[in-house]
């Protein structure tokens, strides 16, 4: 379940950096936090995980070329980077420590 401090917690709205999340969705049970430019090229990585790896996401962010994955545990067989289309994506993960 995504509760409005979950939200606020992937968008960094305590930090002012909402900007960059501009809308969510869901695409194959992953949660995407959308940048202004909605590049639908995340789709394409999330086909790229085992089912395993995306039962280890929370949600995936993505900006200029950077994917944050957000997980509740960081996991070790994520790449470190995604090729898409001609573009490389560097692979950030982000541990969710909320208790």
């Amino acid at each position: 379940m995504i509760t409005i401090e979950l939200f606020k917690l992937l968008c960094d709205i305590e930090r002012g950096e909402y900007l960059h999340c501009n809308g969510v969705s869901t695409y194959r049970g992953v949660l995407i936090l959308w940048d202004e430019d909605f590049d639908t090229r995340v789709q394409l990585v999330i086909d790229q995980l085992s089912g395993i790896q995306r039962r280890h996401l929370i949600a995936i962010r993505e900006h200029k070329a950077t994917l944050d994955f957000i997980v509740p545990e960081i996991y070790p067989d994520f790449p470190g980077e995604f090729h898409v289309d001609g573009d490389v994506f560097v692979v950030n993960q982000y541990h969710d420590v909320r208790e």
